[in-house]
């Protein structure tokens, strides 16, 4: 695993960690070349940008790793029509995923880490998949003070998700991501 992406939780055995792995690893490399492109400035970092802006990142890591990949996908929803933000292909799999970029503070109840997973699985859980299509939760975590308090908070919140990595430092340059 690059130096830049930390492994937190989930199984390093399914297929899920062999397909993501090295997607993740290309993204946090492109990761930390916009960090260091900018001196290491949070406020550049893609993670404190709009929700749109980190799902380009994970594209980009996508195609750079080799899977089939776009963004602002058509999905069919069981109420009404709708959009993945990301849509990836790892071999026979296709994988839907839902982001949502949260607050700063990862513990408000408004865009917090909870209110956050809560948007994006009720996207998720409103199409059906089958066995070769996946709809996936995945969560961006950035403050921009990391505190021991929400660092703490970040860690912890791992109990409720199936995978959680980090991306480049562990301070403020940092960011955590979640997948349900």
């Amino acid at each position: 695993m690059s130096a830049s992406l930390t492994h937190i939780k989930g199984d390093k055995r399914t297929q899920f960690y062999k397909d993501w792995k090295p997607w993740l690893e290309e993204t946090a490399n492109f990761y930390m070349r916009f960090l260091n492109n900018h001196g290491g400035e949070f406020q550049h970092s893609p993670a404190h940008e709009h929700e749109q802006a980190i799902v380009s990142l994970f594209q980009a890591g996508s195609v750079k790793a080799g899977y089939l990949s776009l963004c602002e996908v058509e999905i069919e929803r069981r109420e009404r029509g709708g959009r993945s933000d990301l849509w990836m292909i790892c071999g026979d799999r296709q994988y839907w995923f839902e982001f949502k970029r949260t607050n700063y503070d990862p513990k408000l109840s408004a865009w917090g880490l909870k209110s956050s997973l809560d948007a994006a699985m009720r996207q998720v859980n409103a199409s059906e998949y089958d066995d070769k299509h996946f709809g996936v939760a995945c969560i961006i975590g950035a403050t921009n003070i990391m505190t021991e308090d929400r660092l703490g908070f970040y860690k912890g919140f791992s109990v409720d998700i199936d995978y959680s990595f980090r991306i480049g430092p562990c301070d403020e340059k940092g960011m955590f991501i979640y997948f349900k």
